[in-house]
This record gives C-alpha cells, structure tokens and sequence, in this order.
C-alpha cells in the first residue's frame, strides 16, 4: 500500500497535538514520520520490550493486550483505531512497552523514533508537554482499574486532581495535629502519671494517620475519563458516596477551561463540558488547556464520523464485490452474539441478588428491581409482629404464661397471622410490581401498585442525553445499591436503588452505543449501496458496449462530426 503526503497531512491535521500547528510546521512533522504495514495477527511489538517508536495509526486497527500473570496469557485491553497513538512508552529514555500491540486488521501507521521525535521537539517544543500529557494518561490507564468501560473502548485520557490539591487537604491535619501533639507533649512532661499522656499521643497518631489515609485515598478515588465513546468524571468518598457522570461524545455542546490566580501559577483548572443534560466538570486537572484542547480533538471525531481513509477502504471493499474483483465476505453465523450478564455467585451479595431476581433477562429485555434492602425495610415490621405472636402463642401452650385461654390465644393468633399475612403479601407485591427495563430500543420505568395506580414511562435510547449514578450512604456502599438517573431532554427517568447500579449504567450506556452503531452502520451501508449500484450499472454499460457485434465507433464518429458541421 502506497501512502501519500497528502494523506499524513491530512491525519496530522486532525489528530491532537498536532491539529493547531501552522501549515509549515505540519510539513515539518510529515518529514519526520515514516510508514509501516502490518498484515492481520501481526505483532507490532511485545509487552517488555524496548520502545524506541511511536506509532499513529493511518489505516485499519490495532489491539493492545496485557499479560495475565495468573493465566499466562495475553488478554485484550482495548481497540483503537485511525487517529490513534500507541507506543508512548518511547518518550522516556530506556521506556519499556507496557502492553503488546497486535494488528486487528491489516494496518498502516506512521512512525516516528527517538532521534526523529528528539529533533522534531527542538524545532517544535510545544508538543513535548502535549505527548507528555498523554504518556501520564496511558500509564495511569493501564494500571487503573475500570469494569464499566465497555469491550474495546479506548482510553483516550484519564487523570485526578493536581497534586497540590492533595498537599492543601493535608495541611489541615498536619496543623491540627501539630497543635494536639504539642499539648500531648506538653501534658507528658508536666504528668506524673505517664500512661495517660502515653495512650492519648498513641491514639492521636493513629487518628492522624487514620485521616490522612483518608484524604489521600480519596484523592486517588476521582478520575476524570474521556474514552472513544464518552467523558465520564468519577467520584468516590470512602464508605459514604459513590457516583459516575458521563455523557456520549456526540451529546456535547461546549467545552470550555476555567483556572483560578493559584491555578494559572500552577497550571491546573477546570475543564467543563457542556452537554444536553447540563455540565460535566473535570475539577482541578494538570494544564486544562491542553486537556480542552485533546477533547476537542476527539469531540470533532466524534461527529465526523468514521475517516476518509475507512470510508475509502469500505468503497473498495463494496465495489470490488459488486464487479467481482474481490469476494464477498462469509455470512455471520446465527447466534455467536453474546450478553453480558452478572451471573457470578462468588459473592454473598450476588447470591442474594440472583435469589431475588434483582436482575434478569428475558428475550433481550434485561428487566432491574429494586433491591432486596428496600423489600425488607416494607415488611419488616408484620415480619417482626409475625414473630412475636408466633412466641406468645408457643409460651401460651407451654403454660409459660397464663394470659388468655389456649383457646382464645389460637384464635387471636390466627385471625393477627391472616392481617398479617395480607400486610405482607401486599408490600411484597408493591416491591415486586416496581421495576426498570432496558430493550434493545427503549428504557421503561413501571410503578405500579397492587390492587391500584400505575404508571409507565418511557424513553428511546437514541434519545437519552446522559446517564449517571450514585451510590449514598453507608448501606448503599457496603450493600451495593443506588439511583441510575436517565437524562431525556427536560425530563429524568430514574432506576431507585437497583443492585449495582455501575453495572446497570454500563448496560445501559453499552445498548445505546450499540443502537447508534447500528444505525450508523446501517446509513453508511446505504449510501455504499447506492454509490456501488451506480458504479455496477455504469460496468454493465461499459461491458455492453465492449462486445456489441459490428459496431464502428470511429465510423459513427465521422458520421456525427459530419452532421454537426
């Protein structure tokens, strides 16, 4: 495959850092990179070896994996595709490649080597802070955990507040604990008594301790994401909140930076994203401007779509099967389309979910209830009374206690059971009657009471501007449940309190990236079709033309000039 200049140039101007670079310097950073091809399965390179390039990827996909120590093999991480970097590895002296990065199609990339990149940061020193930016962002990635993120989305950026951010939260202790520790002192060496004084410095440095943990842990709970499919900031406070705001890439309306005195001195602000739903804030991130500018870059891909060199590819591919110059790819095999369910009992927790049917699926539909938390807290109380008439009744026929008749007590017991027993049923009916469900096309929100009211909302998918979650309170962090918040235009749809709301908000977020997959794939298809149709139909008309017998174009050519003149 022949690439032309044309063609870096144009990747060059639509990738971040290089998107904002004057023509001249962008025909600097084309003379510096070179090309590769890679058929399908080809390594590119192995995790642990010396990374010496960086690649951009020009054409098809590459996969990166990590090595699973515990199963000894590799396993994939995540996809990218045209316009992507890997290998950043390369930017530090002596970098070794973290993951492996293996051709999923047959691949064309620019690369760049160290000398290469060395001389192009001289003539252009911007983008030594830029690709550095990126470098923390992949390292963070890969050692970042993150089960929502769907199979093969991307990692384009994560990071947590500026560091000084962590320093300022922890003067607080360190003064209050200056000041407490110079009274203990003090207190130690005026006491006679020395156990005293002993046991509360004790206890005060473990307190300090205890709270510096804290800040520091929850400092590393906040994540600011954008992936190849959404902007997602992610928040944790330590046994009392849990939440995740996110919204697609193709829902934002702005972005825009913010950054106080202090921040411009330090290089570190806001980065807000507006969307349909209302802001998403990436709080306190190192050089904002940058990471706006990154998000942009990606917003812009976003929204144009696939890239000129795919489109070319797919022409190719569609045409060529139309006139028979290449062949038709094998028909999909029925039934190879997998779900995700969480049908893991290696925990009592999903135990007692799978025991509740807190979540199931049923022709495609994944039907969510309310957790088992929320059924107890309806029947507890005829529970308990249940309870407490069946032991009166039993210390009544063991003569424990002679208040009422054996008699009487049967009866007043019975007729308690059968109010009971009505209780019951009907709030374990009203728990059961409430549930949420997510189609292939629609989230529905069903409340409905026994004997009574219901009410039924619904929303399409393709409709939904925003989801997000959160988790309050120490019952919902160590019980696993919270609210889902569905955005649809100016109203909210809400999943209240369902087991593991992450992985209902992923569920969600992943038959929404699935609908508009489709219907994206299903209109460029169109448009294939009817390009190829026009390109068969004018191969027919060549083709009939070739071999009509005793046809003379030349004579009717002299015969048509004739007329004309």
């Amino acid at each position: 495959m022949t690439v032309t200049r044309l063609q870096i140039l144009d990747i060059l101007k639509a990738v971040f850092p290089f998107r904002k670079l004057k023509p001249a310097q962008l025909e600097i950073v084309a003379d510096h990179f070179g090309t590769a091809f890679f058929e399908q399965g080809q390594v590119v390179y192995e995790e642990g070896t010396a990374a010496d390039t960086l690649f951009l990827v020009l054409g098809g996909s590459v996969r990166l994996l990590y090595r699973n120590r515990e199963f000894e093999e590799n396993q994939p991480m995540w996809k990218l595709r045209i316009g992507d970097f890997f290998g950043f590895d390369m930017l530090v002296e002596g970098g070794r490649h973290n993951l492996q990065a293996e051709a999923a199609s047959d691949l064309t990339v620019l690369t760049i080597n160290r000398e290469q990149f060395e001389d192009l940061c001289t003539q252009i020193p911007d983008l030594v802070e830029s690709l550095g930016m990126l470098y923390d962002a992949h390292n963070l990635a890969v050692s970042v955990n993150l089960p929502w993120r769907d199979k093969d989305e991307a990692i384009y950026f994560i990071g947590r507040r500026h560091p000084v951010l962590l320093l300022v939260r922890l003067l607080l202790p360190a003064f209050s604990g200056a000041i407490f520790l110079s009274i203990v002192l003090l207190w130690l060496t005026s006491s006679k008594n020395v156990v005293v004084p002993i046991v509360v410095l004790g206890l005060t440095l473990v307190g300090l301790a205890l709270w510096v943990l804290w800040d520091v842990v929850d400092w590393r709970n906040d994540f600011s994401i954008i992936t190849s499919e959404r902007v997602v900031f992610q928040e944790r406070i330590v046994m009392l909140y849990d939440s995740r705001h996110e919204s697609p890439l193709n829902a934002i309306l702005s972005i825009t930076s913010e950054t106080s005195l202090l921040g411009r001195w330090l290089s570190y602000g806001d980065v807000i994203v507006r969307t349909y739903a209302g802001l998403i804030v990436f709080p306190d991130l190192k050089h904002p401007e940058l990471v706006e500018d990154f998000l942009n870059a990606e917003w812009f891909r976003s929204r144009s779509g696939i890239a000129r060199e795919e489109k070319l590819e797919r022409l190719e591919t569609v045409i060529g099967q139309r006139i028979g110059t290449r062949e038709a790819p094998p028909p999909k095999v029925a039934g190879q389309v997998k779900t995700d369910q969480n049908t893991q009992l290696n925990t009592l927790l999903n135990l007692l979910a799978n025991m509740f049917q807190l979540r199931f699926e049923v022709g495609g539909a994944i039907t969510y209830r309310t957790h088992w938390y929320i059924l107890l807290t309806k029947i507890w109380i005829p529970t308990l009374l249940f309870l407490f008439l069946q032991t009166f009744l039993i210390a009544r026929i063991a003569r424990w206690t002679s208040f009422m008749s054996i008699g009487g007590a049967l009866a007043f017991v019975g007729l308690c059971d059968l109010i009971l027993g009505v209780w019951w049923g009907y709030k374990y009916l009203d728990w059961r009657n409430d549930f949420y469900m997510v189609t292939d096309d629609q989230v529905v929100d069903v409340n409905k009471k026994p004997l009574g009211h219901e009410q039924r909302r619904s929303a399409p998918l393709r409709n939904i501007l925003s989801i997000s979650f959160e988790r309050l309170g120490i019952w919902g962090l160590i019980l696993n449940f919270g609210t889902v918040r569905i955005k649809v235009g100016e109203t909210e749809l809400t999943f209240d309190n369902v087991y593991n709301p992450n992985e209902v908000q992923r569920e969600i977020f992943k038959r929404m990236t699935e609908q508009d997959y489709k219907q994206t794939q299903d209109k460029i298809a169109d448009e294939e079709r009817r390009l190829a149709d026009w390109i068969e139909a004018y191969h027919r008309v060549r083709a009939v033309k070739t071999i009509q017998p005793g046809r003379n174009d030349s004579a009717d050519d002299g015969q048509n000039k004739g007329k004309i003149e």
